[in-house]
């Protein structure tokens, strides 16, 4: 059965880095549950489609949930071809 938190207790936090293509390498303390839209805000990243992200390498979409540890990459998608 899962702990109970009492009033006066604080909300548990997980550490996501968040690094963009040609940007710096940011690292955030929030609020288990949060999401890659959550870490892109605080990032100040505005959280569109045009987004391609991967947490830890693997394809994620911004409702998905991050875990303690987890490197958010965020780059453009590529556009083109014939």
């Amino acid at each position: 059965m899962p702990k109970k938190k009492s009033r006066n207790e604080e909300p548990e936090t997980i550490s996501v880095k968040v690094a963009t293509i040609g940007g710096e390498v940011k690292e955030f303390n929030l609020e288990e549950g949060a999401t890659v839209e959550d870490a892109l805000n605080a990032y100040g990243i505005d959280p569109d489609s045009s987004k391609k992200l991967r947490v830890d390498g693997e394809p994620v979409d911004l409702e998905d949930e991050l875990e303690d540890g987890d490197y958010l990459t965020v780059s453009s998608k590529v556009k083109g071809g014939k």
